[in-house]
């Protein structure tokens, strides 16, 4: 893992769930709350681009944040 790889990792762990929830809320704000999973991964990526540590994140990285996100995105949208 290079130093880059391993700050991504970490930057990824220390999402708290509020953070987690409030990345969710924004795309829902931005987006609406009935995206499709491949239209959230998207607008979540657009998002992350002005992100601090998730301008360019490694694939692994980007799935699991998108899961993740993914969930607090559905839980508050149904």
């Amino acid at each position: 893992m290079t130093d880059g790889s391993a700050e991504q990792a970490s930057t990824l762990t220390s999402l708290t769930e509020r953070e987690r929830d409030e990345l969710a809320d924004f795309v829902r704000q931005a987006h609406g709350p009935r995206l499709s999973r491949a239209e959230f991964a998207d607008a979540l990526c657009l998002v992350l681009e002005d992100v601090s540590g998730f301008e360019n994140p490694s694939p692994d990285m980007l799935a699991h944040l998108i899961c993740a996100i993914w969930d607090c995105y559905r839980s508050t949208s149904n």
